[in-house]
């Protein structure tokens, strides 16, 4: 006799166990009925209208329950900016194949709002928490093997390949502009291949790994150190990022700092002659001044 067999016959005499058996088979047929009828049409609609109130553009293709407890977005889009036919300008949207988000069954205990999310996106993974209190809001994100070739980067002119391989935030405050935290940020194998910003012609560059670390305090984002070392060029950031509640009027007050290998400069002696104007550190790096609002970013170069 098998112990499944054993099992079932010293249950089959006891009161309890009918009644938590005929409990059982009521849930998973509420189940599975719930899962068959459940509105997902209705559900998206209401996810963009939500989401139109609010200032944002959200398309779905879908919303399914996810088990045990959670929503599943299929096919979500955030619509950054429409197509311009005319400035032959294409539409920016960031893709998610996938966003599941699931509330914290300890926040519903306690009485907070509390979310747990992950998602596909740019061949990688993001997943995190968010959580909302009295004293404010607090976010937890890690996104992980992220394919730069297929991130927003392309949308603004730049041809780039690479991977971030990791990328951590943790914030806390009432709003943006009073956040505290850290972003630390790690990638590989990154190499600008050309395009255009701002009207100018960016060369090849291989500018190899990546390894960052930004403090949040004080209602600024500070760059405590953030470098690139690579075949090309060796680069860092220096200065901080004055934040707004709306991010891209944040203000930049930062420093790009390079240092190109003789072979890159070889192989671009205009862009080595334009850099004679630039002022230059003792120890050997160009330093080009970057300030201005963060959408619309402006450059000095002395």
């Amino acid at each position: 006799m098998s112990a499944l067999s054993r099992l079932l016959q010293t249950l089959r005499g006891k009161p309890w166990a009918k009644r938590l058996g005929f409990a059982l088979f009521a849930w998973l047929v509420f189940t599975f009925a719930f899962f068959l009828t459940f509105p997902s049409d209705a559900l998206r609609d209401r996810v963009v209208r939500e989401a139109e109130q609010r200032g944002l553009k959200v398309r779905l293709e879908s919303v399914r329950l996810a088990f045990p407890l959670g929503l599943r977005f299929q096919e979500a889009y955030l619509i950054l900016r429409e197509p311009d036919p005319q400035a032959q300008k294409p539409a920016v949207a960031v893709h998610l194949p996938r966003l599941t988000l699931r509330p914290s069954l300890l926040g519903l205990l306690t009485g907070k709002k509390a979310i747990a999310f992950d998602a596909r996106i740019w061949g990688g993974k993001l997943s995190g928490s968010a959580a909302t209190s009295d004293e404010g809001a607090r976010i937890e994100a890690h996104l992980r093997d992220v394919d730069l070739g297929e991130s927003l980067l392309a949308a603004i002119g730049l041809q780039i390949e690479g991977k971030v391989d990791e990328l951590r935030l943790v914030a806390e405050g009432a709003k943006l502009s009073s956040a505290q935290g850290e972003i630390l940020l790690r990638g590989s194998d990154i190499v600008i291949r050309g395009g255009e910003v701002n009207h100018f012609s960016l060369p090849k560059v291989a500018l190899g790994n990546l390894e960052g670390k930004i403090a949040l305090a004080d209602g600024s984002a500070q760059f405590e150190s953030f470098q690139a070392k690579g075949e090309d060029v060796d680069a860092r950031v220096e200065g901080s990022i004055r934040l707004a509640d709306r991010f891209a009027l944040s203000t930049l007050q930062t420093k790009l700092m390079f240092k190109p290998s003789e072979a890159w400069w070889s192989q671009n002696e205009m862009l080595r002659a334009g850099a004679s104007m630039l002022r230059k550190e003792s120890d050997g790096f160009h330093a080009i001044q970057v300030h201005g609002q963060l959408g619309k970013p402006r450059f000095r170069l002395n």
